[in-house]
């Protein structure tokens, strides 16, 4: 399998980065100023307590770049700031699908960097030969189907109970996008 994805993304708002051990302390204090708002969607939140829980992290997801399995990458703004992540996970490639997942601080939500990177993304991906890119999120969660649908996936419908956190099931909708 020799599908790879660049290093480096850029958009006219913002870079996605790949993660790596340099960006640990700043991605760190993100993650931490942040905790109370992606606390609700993201059931990881709770486990990176420390910088050095965030290197463990980080050394896991440069594993999975390496075995392509989960391309994460790390968002930063014009001034260099980070503001969130992106990545490609979940990817099948016999069947040619990809799902992305996003998180921004809250103070840089609402300000278009998901959809200005998102494009860049799904023409990398289609010219790799994915067929079918995945958005899925909680039910309740608008800002993030506002994404989705901002940038053109179909609602496909709700997968029932498909996403597990804090001790209960949730219901994920299911927006698809596909060459």
């Amino acid at each position: 399998n020799n599908f790879t994805l660049p290093e480096i993304i850029a958009s006219d708002k913002v870079k996605a980065l790949k993660v790596s051990p340099e960006m640990c302390n700043a991605l760190f204090e993100a993650i931490d100023s942040s905790r109370e708002h992606l606390r609700e969607f993201l059931f990881w939140v709770d486990d990176i307590k420390t910088p050095a829980d965030e290197a463990k992290a980080i050394e896991h997801f440069m594993k999975t770049w390496e075995d392509k399995e989960d391309f994460m990458y790390v968002l930063f703004d014009k001034d260099n700031h980070i503001v969130g992540t992106v990545d490609v996970f979940e990817i099948s490639y016999s069947n040619h699908i990809a799902c992305f997942g996003y998180w921004l601080k809250p103070t840089e939500v609402g300000k278009g960097y998901i959809s200005s990177i998102l494009p860049h993304m799904e023409k990398i991906l289609f010219q790799s030969g994915m067929h079918r890119l995945v958005i899925e999120c909680e039910v309740v969660n608008k800002p993030s189907e506002a994404v989705a649908v901002r940038n053109g996936y179909s609602f496909e419908g709700i997968a029932r109970g498909k996403i597990f956190g804090y001790g209960t099931y949730r219901d994920a909708k299911v927006y698809a996008k596909v060459r």
